[in-house]
């Protein structure tokens, strides 16, 4: 085992001072840009299977870096499950992601979006209520408030 360690140390002396460790990392974080390029493309074009699966392995390659530095991913996964009609499911990540994040936008869609083809419009609509939280730029605030509306609307009849 120490062995391996001062070989380890070794070899990332070497590539720190022949700059291999900055071409690595430049190049590690260039694929995750691909990655979510890649997944968001899939969603658009309404692969949402496809898109899953890359949402999917984002999330676990970056495990390491917290719930905090994910919730694009988690979202967009979220997103992808909502479409295939998993509600269930997408609902699951977007609690996770308002864990850390309570005023994503996003998130609160999609969560009151699958709970109302749940039929639990109430939950839904607490959802859509939170609408003042998320910011003006984000277009899931004036999704939430639209949503809100209907749901208001169809109460009264």
């Amino acid at each position: 085992m120490m062995q391996k360690n001062r070989f380890r140390r070794r070899v990332l002396r070497k590539m720190v001072s022949s700059g291999l460790l900055f071409l690595m990392l430049a190049l590690m974080s260039q694929c995750a840009v691909n990655r979510y390029a890649k997944a968001e493309l899939y969603l658009n074009e309404k692969q949402y299977d496809r898109a899953l699966g890359e949402y999917m392995s984002i999330i676990k390659a970056n495990r390491h870096r917290g719930m905090k530095k994910n919730t694009r991913a988690y979202v967009g996964a979220a997103i992808s499950y909502h479409n295939l009609g998993e509600f269930k499911k997408c609902m699951n990540l977007c609690r996770k992601v308002l864990k850390v994040d309570p005023n994503n936008g996003a998130a609160l869609y999609y969560l009151g979006n699958s709970l109302e083809n749940l039929g639990m419009e109430q939950l839904a609509m607490s959802c859509y209520k939170r609408y003042p939280q998320v910011s003006k730029e984000s277009p899931y605030h004036s999704f939430l408030k639209a949503r809100m509306n209907i749901l208001i609307h169809k109460g009264q009849q």
